[in-house]
């Protein structure tokens, strides 16, 4: 029985899906200039000629990936921001769904850290980075004034807590990709959420 255009469409954004989980882990690894297009269709499991119908260029894969990683983190802190709850209780949920991506995706973070340092990224990715991480931090900064504003979160500049507050995720993604997190339990929301706690 010939398949509907429903089934086609499906196995169509399940491969092009595969070969995004594949390009993450290569261009962590290797980094985007380094990266051949036949390393990312070769780790995919997929023909040289079938990756590039799904992207043209190392380049769309490369983007494609480093934005579906910002767009999940943006939303991660939009939906903290605009949720019901008290601002600490926003944080913590915040923080333990950022703990947990991390730990379970940590390539992304890597792959933030490379787009944020590299002058070899496409330029839609480097634009791609301003804007998400811009929203990121307004988001972030604007919950932690919140907290502030009721006396859940230590005084001090809002922004420059944000910017810890968010080092200190991205550290902590950055540790299972080198192996120090081994050997150590990842600390728990509250525990990192101490940074922010009035004394």
């Amino acid at each position: 029985m010939p398949r509907t255009t429903q089934q086609y469409e499906r196995i169509k954004d399940e491969r092009r899906q595969e070969i995004l989980d594949a390009a993450r882990r290569v261009f962590a690894r290797k980094g985007m200039a380094a990266t051949k297009m036949s390393d990312l269709a070769s780790a995919a499991g997929v023909s040289y000629g079938l990756a590039y119908h799904y992207f043209p260029t190392k380049e769309a894969v490369y983007t494609a990936v480093l934005e579906y990683a910002l767009e999940g983190a943006a939303a991660v802190t939009e939906r903290a921001l605009h949720a019901g709850g008290t601002p600490w209780e926003r944080l913590l949920w915040m923080t333990e769904e950022m703990l947990t991506g991390g730990e379970d995706n940590a390539e992304y973070s890597l792959l933030a850290v490379q787009a944020g340092s590299s002058e070899a990224i496409p330029a839609e990715a480097r634009r791609l980075l301003l804007r998400h991480g811009e929203a990121i931090d307004c988001n972030v900064t604007e919950l932690i004034r919140r907290g502030q504003a009721v006396g859940q979160v230590v005084a001090g500049d809002p922004r420059l807590l944000a910017t810890v507050f968010l080092a200190t995720i991205q550290g902590l993604s950055l540790r299972g990709l080198n192996g120090l997190a081994n050997d150590r339990p990842r600390p728990d929301a509250p525990t990192v959420l101490r940074l922010l706690a009035p004394v």
